[in-house]
């Protein structure tokens, strides 16, 4: 099932697409989404990562419970969802064995 349209958030949308260009150019930025139940968070916030994977950006999702009291939780979902749990545990990060590089003409090993 497609979700439905998104009405009425064109200022919100603008505002995330001028965070996502400056994501780009490699400048900080931070977005908060905070709100009332049910005025569409989790919609607008589907709408930027859509966005933003459509634009070639690679996307950390993390998520919280109300009940939690575990410091930095979403941080911690999303940064060992995407295998970077190290950054947290204080652990040594894996070990690269190899590493390749790709283009349309070539491949190169760097080990």
């Amino acid at each position: 099932m497609e979700a439905p349209h998104l009405v009425g958030r064109k200022d919100e949308l603008e505002t995330l697409g001028v965070a996502i260009q400056k994501m780009k150019k490699g400048e900080g930025c931070a977005i908060f989404v905070s709100g009332e139940a049910g005025i569409g968070k989790t919609h607008l916030t589907n709408e930027l990562i859509s966005i933003a994977q459509a634009d070639g950006m690679h996307i950390l999702r993390g998520w919280c419970l109300a009940e939690s009291l575990e410091p930095l939780m979403p941080m911690r979902n999303a940064f060992r969802d995407a295998g970077l749990d190290h950054l947290f545990t204080g652990k040594n990060p894996p070990k690269l064995l190899s590493l390749y590089l790709m283009t349309s003409t070539a491949t190169r090993s760097l080990t």
